[in-house]
């Protein structure tokens, strides 16, 4: 709700360790409704960032999905271009 498409930041959220299967099967439903920000999990962490890095724990098999499409098992970066791209609509 605060990101801008000209603001430069990525607006990164991630869920801690310890977070229970029910809990986070609500927190995944709230997210699908849009109102996850409201659900007031202590689990889920807020952070704007320019860049970033996330490495899988090597010793795990999963997933990974980049705004909803899986990629490759391994490390994915991101990085902010401000103003590579404008935005035309009609």
């Amino acid at each position: 709700p605060e990101s801008r498409l000209d603001d430069g930041i990525i607006h990164l959220f991630y869920v801690t360790a310890g977070i229970s299967r029910t809990a986070l099967l609500r927190l995944f439903l709230a997210m699908e409704k849009g109102t996850h920000l409201a659900s007031n999990c202590q689990h889920l962490v807020h952070t704007k960032v320019r860049a970033l890095r996330l490495e899988p724990n090597t010793g795990l098999k999963g997933k990974i999905t980049v705004d909803g499409e899986v990629v490759q098992y391994g490390p994915v970066q991101a990085e902010v271009h401000r103003g590579l791209s404008r935005v035309i609509s009609g």
